[in-house]
């Protein structure tokens, strides 16, 4: 009776010195890699991925109006308003230094947890404000998962005339972001590329998901 009381307090005493451990193992920030991959036919203006410890506004929400901090990088590729939204979260946050060219990828690191939440935003080229994101899921989940699927969405703020005039970029060297709203004002799932007037569909046009994301 004695010997298997000994024997349960020394396993009681262990599992107290292992569980802090434990809890402060789970909790502890580290490096994490953020792999993004472009499988469309357009180029990836240089993305800004941020991880959040809380939830916060979401970068995009279909069916609503794009924000005043979406638009300049809908129609622009300029993240900074939106990293003045990540800095006012204290979220931890990058921006590429480069484009990503259609079938290539970039890796980006960042301090965070598996609990934090990912953020990321890119402009589409060749288009007039076409979009990636990635608002709220959660490190944990995307590992998990294996990687997260992202698809091709349309800001609403400017009217998709393929016009190079009002394109920006490598493509077509155009107009950028224009605080005038000329198109229906409200986020939809991108049409893709029409072939209206000089961006060619047979050349640029793409098929979804547009972008796939991998955490380790």
């Amino acid at each position: 009776m004695k010997t298997t009381q000994k024997t349960a307090l020394s396993f009681s005493i262990a599992a107290m010195l292992i569980l802090p451990l434990s809890i402060a193992s789970a909790s502890h920030s580290s490096t994490m890699t953020v792999k993004i991959t472009n499988i469309s036919n357009v180029v990836f203006t240089p993305p800004i991925v941020a991880l959040c410890k809380k939830r916060i506004q979401p970068i995009a929400k279909v069916g609503s109006p794009a924000s005043n901090e979406l638009e300049p990088l809908a129609e622009g590729g300029d993240t900074s308003a939106l990293a003045n939204i990540f800095d006012y979260n204290a979220c931890n946050y990058v921006t590429s230094a480069t484009p990503i060219p259609p079938g290539e990828s970039i890796t980006l690191e960042l301090t965070g947890r598996r609990q934090h939440y990912l953020h990321m935003a890119s402009m589409l080229l060749p288009t007039n404000d076409g979009f990636i994101y990635s608002s709220g899921h959660k490190v944990k989940h995307i590992k998990k998962q294996g990687g997260l699927a992202l698809r091709s969405y349309d800001a609403g703020t400017e009217f998709n005339d393929e016009l190079c005039a009002n394109i920006p970029g490598p493509q077509c060297g155009g107009e950028g972001f224009n605080a005038t709203r000329e198109d229906n004002n409200f986020i939809k799932p991108h049409p893709g590329i029409q072939g209206a007037a000089d961006v060619s569909a047979a050349t640029y046009n793409w098929g979804e998901p547009v972008a796939y994301i991998e955490i380790n």
